[in-house]
């Protein structure tokens, strides 16, 4: 990289680019930074800071007014930044932070791949159909919004068949519904029927019980594929809420193999891909490199675990900060630096990833609010409060901001009633 060059990053949360479990520090591959959620330290510059304003984060009902707030944000930043610094460069989060870049700036955008093939491969419809042969995924079927609508009126889902209901986009869980027997109920039923609109396509596939998600990072190089330890995703329901990257190795050793197998299969049909069939146009050439995820599900079967896939997130993913975090402890660098080299073409010795020991934890962590209502962190101070002020819901009491944790006693599991579900899973599946 040129020495005049300095590298920008751009994305939801100052904690992406964290170095240590109380995110004090920012990863210096970085000359600063711009962020929705956050703090103005370490030469971030956060939304939440600068405006004062308090907004939601994913909820879909306020995601047209956030997109517009952030868009006139990050362009004004970005042209700061671009004439204090002529040699600034930008690495957006994803295509989404991307967009943010102004076009006058866009050709000073690094590490992004083609556009329209991660559209393509955000969308669960089109993930599944290009790549269904290849890797396993649970039964499944595409609906459009009518016949869905027609089946649970006549209470065929869930009596006769319990279903997972997706969107063709969302992140997080949204747009993401379990329709199964023990949790259906009139109130719900009338839910499902306002959120499904009749004429849009739905995966719909098979409900899978006693499921355990796995989170998979993946870095495609030229040459290799690395993994970075997965994680166990914690979830509320259908929200993801957190990433354990201890918890994975708790796993039979079979399991935990067929996951990494999975991914580096994946990995590979992404490195060697060179064109991609979109609608009637042959997108040519295809080079896709960097960070990837892949989520995961364990299916219990009779007491013999299966695994499949769910979907793809073709950018930057939840995990990031505490990988980031994990690889400045194994003296490995940064994830950001990894992700770099893979677009330069640097050789990465991912032999090396080996030395992350997988022993943190990030979850949002919860709010209440006080007698002026005001939200108050639940956590104790030395916990990264993200902004907490600013970064809290205004229109909900719902999770806000994130908390890293090291885990450092192995044998004896989380006795937090938050995580005794997921950690009795795991203990079944050994």
């Amino acid at each position: 990289m040129d020495q005049q060059q300095n590298i920008y990053y751009l994305g939801r949360r100052s904690s992406d680019i964290a170095t240590d479990f109380n995110a004090n520090l920012s990863d210096t591959f970085f000359a600063g930074s711009i962020t929705c959620y956050g703090d103005n330290r370490n030469g971030n510059i956060a939304y939440n800071v600068v405006s004062g304003i308090q907004l939601c984060d994913d909820n879909s009902i306020y995601g047209e007014r956030n997109d517009t707030i952030y868009a006139k944000f990050f362009s004004e930043q970005c042209f700061q930044i671009a004439e204090k610094d002529p040699g600034a460069l930008f690495l957006p989060y994803s295509i989404y932070f991307a967009s943010m870049i102004p076009p006058e700036l866009r050709h000073r955008a690094v590490c992004c791949n083609n556009e329209q093939v991660m559209l393509y491969l955000d969308n669960k419809i089109n993930f599944r159909r290009w790549i269904q042969d290849l890797l396993p995924f649970p039964p499944y079927t595409i609906e459009r919004g009518e016949e869905i609508l027609r089946l649970i009126e006549e209470a065929i889902i869930p009596n006769e068949k319990e279903v997972v209901i997706q969107t063709e986009f969302g992140g997080g869980g949204e747009g993401t519904y379990f329709v199964i027997r023990e949790t259906f109920s009139a109130e719900y039923a009338s839910e499902l029927k306002a959120a499904i609109n009749p004429a849009v396509p739905y995966v719909v596939s098979e409900y899978v019980h006693n499921l355990c998600s796995i989170g998979v990072q993946i870095m495609v190089s030229d040459k290799e594929i690395g993994v970075y330890p997965p994680s166990i995703q914690l979830m509320n329901g259908p929200r993801y809420i957190g990433s354990d990257l201890y918890a994975f190795s708790l796993l039979d050793e079979s399991i935990r193999n067929e996951c990494l197998g999975i991914a580096i299969t994946f990995g590979e049909i992404l490195r060697d891909m060179t064109s991609m069939q979109i609608g009637n146009k042959t997108v040519s050439p295809v080079r896709n490199r960097g960070f990837f995820g892949l989520d995961l599900l364990i299916a219990q079967e009779n007491r013999s675990p299966r695994v499949f896939v769910v979907e793809t997130n073709p950018r930057f993913t939840g995990p990031v900060g505490l990988l980031n975090i994990l690889c400045h402890k194994a003296g490995i660098g940064s994830v950001f630096e990894h992700n770099y080299d893979c677009f330069t073409g640097k050789r990465i010795e991912f032999d090396s990833f080996k030395k992350i020991k997988p022993n943190g934890r990030k979850r949002h962590a919860e709010i209440t609010r006080d007698e002026n209502g005001k939200a108050v962190s639940i956590e104790s101070d030395n916990h990264n409060q993200e902004g907490l002020d600013q970064t809290v819901y205004q229109e909900a009491d719902i999770y806000s901001h994130s908390v890293f944790e090291e885990i450092k006693t192995y044998n004896v599991y989380d006795d937090r009633r938050a995580f005794k579900e997921y950690l009795s899973k795991i203990a079944d599946i050994r």
